[in-house]
């Protein structure tokens, strides 16, 4: 391509990041001469999906300091990388961004829910249940299960579990 535009330089940054090359994805994203929101957010979440956990923490803090504000894509990328490292203190201050930026809407909530569970804190995430209400799907319950059972709470899975197969939530087991 002679001259792509910025819609040519994204499907290939996420074409590559896609198939596992990252590091061409990576190459095509620093030679981008105009990046936009969809650039940042397909190569964090490419790193994200090929496990470069590190490259994505990187990616997300070059977003701030070049001051193109995240989205809920770029937060749910990044959310999914603490839940991957554990990583608390990193999950937490995402949350404090969706709080400021983003209304959190259904995946938000289940990617808060799954962060908190597996760090092990599962105050928090039962309270971001609590206040799904009627908004909670299977992930949701998921989360929660396997989040008391993970941390050894089997009385909160048990009854969790009976709430949903009443409800008539298919779980994974």
């Amino acid at each position: 391509m002679p001259n792509p535009d910025t819609h040519s330089w994204n499907t290939m940054i996420s074409g590559y990041a896609q198939m596992g090359n990252l590091e061409l994805a990576c190459d095509f994203f620093e030679r981008m001469p105009q990046k936009n929101l969809v650039s940042w957010n397909s190569v964090i979440a490419g790193c994200e999906r090929n496990e470069d956990y590190k490259g994505a923490i990187e990616l997300f803090s070059q977003m701030q300091v070049e001051v193109e504000k995240p989205d809920r894509h770029t937060l749910s990328s990044v959310l999914s990388v603490s839940t991957q490292i554990l990583d608390l203190h990193l999950g937490m201050q995402i949350h404090q961004l969706v709080t400021k930026k983003v209304i959190p809407d259904l995946p938000i909530n289940n990617a808060l829910i799954t962060m908190y569970s597996r760090c092990g804190a599962i105050t928090e995430a039962r309270s971001i249940f609590d206040e799904m209400k009627l908004q909670r799907s299977v992930i949701s319950w998921n989360a929660m299960i396997g989040g008391y059972t993970s941390h050894v709470i089997v009385s909160y899975a048990s009854t969790a579990c009976g709430k949903a197969q009443g409800m008539k939530i298919g779980l994974i087991s």
